[in-house]
């Protein structure tokens, strides 16, 4: 919930989605991975353990065409939230679970996040230097999958449109960490010779700056490029509880 499942939603924000984050302030956050993971989206502050706050996102459920979701497996259904439940109450919704070791095996209710499945995949093996373990910068088993239950959610909503029909999206870490591994290795040679890390004239060709309800901020902007709707996030990123827990 603090890089992957963001990333998804802001994913789909930035391909014109209108994204409402549901979060609480009852939980901490890392400040700096929240506002990354905000772009284009209104944030709500709805607490769970309340009836009106239960009341408050079975409303708002009634009238949304995907809801996605990225805590420990089991927690959300525990308290009636569940795929099963919301297919029931909502028919055509398209429901996005997204967990760290997947939904059948020994570890489909262990939580986890990016550097816990790293570990466990044989990645920090493989990046091993001088005996010593060691992580793939950049998150990236978060951010792909991210990315990845963002386009899941587009097949979805394309079948849908075709064929009707009520669908459960499932990604995981553990699985974007296999279609990753199972890839093949550049040689030395494509990558020896390349700076260690990008220009400074490159990274501003990818950076923007936006005013936000905290302040300005410098980041990275949409990197895909098309013809016709050109990516974009269309609201700055803003603090839990910013907007009300509304659809405008």
């Amino acid at each position: 919930r603090v890089i992957a499942g963001p990333a998804a939603g802001r994913t789909l924000a930035e391909h014109g989605a209108d994204v409402l984050h549901i979060g609480t302030t009852k939980l901490p956050e890392n400040q700096s991975q929240y506002l990354d993971g905000g772009h284009g989206k209104r944030s709500a502050d709805v607490d769970l353990d309340s009836p009106e706050g239960v009341d408050r996102l079975n409303h708002l459920i009634n009238s949304t065409d995907v809801f996605l979701q990225s805590f420990r497996p089991g927690s959300l259904a525990a308290r009636g939230f569940g795929p099963e439940d919301l297919a029931r109450v909502r028919p055509g919704l398209v429901y996005l679970s997204l967990s760290a070791f997947g939904h059948a095996g020994p570890w489909h209710m262990r939580r986890g996040f990016d550097s816990i499945v790293q570990a466990v995949s044989g990645i920090c093996d493989e990046l091993a230097s001088s005996g010593r373990p060691r992580f793939a910068p950049a998150n990236p088993l978060d951010y792909a999958t991210g990315y990845l239950a963002a386009f899941g959610v587009m097949a979805a909503l394309k079948r849908r449109a075709t064929e009707g029909g009520t669908y459960h999206v499932r990604v995981s870490l553990a699985q974007t960490g296999r279609w990753l591994t199972g890839m093949g290795r550049a040689s030395e040679a494509t990558y020896g010779s390349l700076p260690a890390e990008l220009p400074n004239e490159r990274l501003s060709e990818l950076m923007t700056t936006s005013l936000t309800p905290v302040g300005r901020l410098t980041h990275l902007k949409p990197i895909a490029k098309m013809d016709v709707t050109q990516p974009r996030w269309d609201l700055p990123t803003a603090p839990i509880g910013h907007h009300p827990a509304a659809w405008e």
